[in-house]
């Protein structure tokens, strides 16, 4: 028998002529992420540029430094007033963050089968995670060892409490 003939990246033996290179994708997408491979591609893309369009903003400040370093950092971001110089900047830095975070959770939480640490309702919008961290920042921005945290920990904590898992 012919070995060449069959693709290696199946779990079954088909005959690679039958295989479309986008079919082998698509399968191997799925079988890794569960995803199909155009839903996939759509985050990565929207993520990815996302994240682009805000580094490229981060990096045009010189004088302004943006770090995430602690929850602190994340909420000077998030929280900048409206009048501020540096606000759109600011604003999308901080909504990026979240975006990326959130996206992570969801796709670990549904890739690996793991209890869900923030359960938000249909509709909940982008704005709705960033007041909710605003709000917990403020509530504890006295409490130096949760605001010294991970920017990630401190946006965990903040949405799972505004949005907890029943």
């Amino acid at each position: 028998m012919d070995t060449d003939k069959f693709s290696r990246t199946s779990k079954i033996a088909v005959p690679s002529e039958h295989l479309h290179p986008a079919a082998i994708l698509n399968q191997l997408c799925k079988e890794a992420t569960g995803m199909n491979i155009n839903y996939f591609l759509k985050s990565f893309v929207l993520s990815t540029t996302v994240f682009l369009m805000t580094a490229s903003s981060v990096l045009a400040l010189e004088e302004q430094d943006y770090h995430f370093l602690s929850t602190q950092d994340l909420y000077d971001l998030c929280s900048a007033p409206v009048d501020h110089g540096d606000f759109p900047t600011a604003i999308y830095a901080c909504r990026g963050f979240i975006a990326g975070a959130v996206q992570y959770h969801n796709g670990v939480s549904n890739l690996n089968k793991m209890p869900r640490l923030i359960c938000y309702p249909d509709g909940t919008t982008l704005k709705d995670g960033e007041n909710a961290f605003i709000a917990w920042a403020e509530a504890h921005k006295d409490n130096e060892d949760l605001m010294s945290e991970l920017p990630v920990k401190g946006l965990v904590r903040a949405l799972s409490e505004a949005y907890p898992c029943k």
